[in-house]
């Protein structure tokens, strides 16, 4: 039996701690080097990557979708998930604990990595 495509999910920090960003990937440090690449906005504040174990694909679309939606992030846009309020007025203080965000905190070499490939 094979098994499925797996992804995980994974949200950016500032310094403060503060949500800036929830993404879902396969591979971290080539989607680091995909937002670096295309300048992402919320980079120049990232200052920790916090990623769940590798998880089937379809559950991490869904903890995706749920961390979007319930924390709104204010550098996400996918599905319209924007809070009324600008980016800059925007700081979700809130943490998740649910869904299995066991999170492993992603070494800061991984995004020092992604800023050299940029």
């Amino acid at each position: 039996m094979s098994q499925g495509k797996t992804s995980l999910t994974y949200k950016a920090h500032d310094a403060r701690g503060r949500l800036l960003y929830v993404g879902r990937t396969n591979s971290l440090s080539t989607r680091l080097h995909g937002h670096y690449r295309d300048n992402s906005a919320w980079l120049q504040h990232c200052a920790s990557i916090e990623a769940t174990l590798p998880m089937p694909h379809e559950e991490a679309v869904d903890l995706e979708r749920h961390l979007i939606a319930t924390l709104c992030p204010p550098f996400n846009v996918q599905g319209n998930y924007l809070p009324s309020a600008t980016r800059d007025e925007y700081w979700d203080e809130d943490e998740i604990t649910d869904k299995g965000m066991a999170a492993l905190r992603a070494p800061l070499d991984v995004l020092d990595e992604a800023r050299r490939l940029a």
